[in-house]
C-alpha cells in the first residue's frame, strides 16, 4: 500500500511558505483558513485536505498542480517501489 500523499503537499507548501517568507499571518489573512489550522497543517499534525492545500497553494501564488506534481515526487524519492 502507498504511503499517503497529504504529508508530502503539505511539506511541499510549508517549503514554498518558508521560501517566500510569507508569514502565516499572511496566508491566514489570503486563504481564510485560521492561522492555528495552517500550522497544524504544514507541520502534518492535521490531515491536508484537498480544500486545504488548494486554498493554501492559491494563497503562495503557485498553481496547486505544481504542488501535487512536486509531492508525488518527492514520495517517490522516499517510498520503496
Amino acid at each position: 500500500m502507498r504511503e499517503p500523499l497529504w504529508p508530502y503537499i503539505a511539506a511541499v507548501l510549508a517549503e514554498v511558505a518558508a521560501e517566500s517568507l510569507v508569514t502565516q499571518d499572511e496566508l491566514e489573512q489570503r486563504s481564510g483558513i485560521n492561522q492555528g489550522t495552517i500550522s497544524q497543517l504544514l507541520r502534518g499534525r492535521r490531515k491536508l485536505s484537498i480544500e486545504h492545500a488548494d486554498a493554501l497553494s492559491e494563497a503562495l501564488g503557485i498553481p496547486f498542480a505544481a504542488v501535487i506534481a512536486d509531492a508525488v515526487e518527492a514520495r517517490a524519492k522516499h517510498s520503496p517501489l
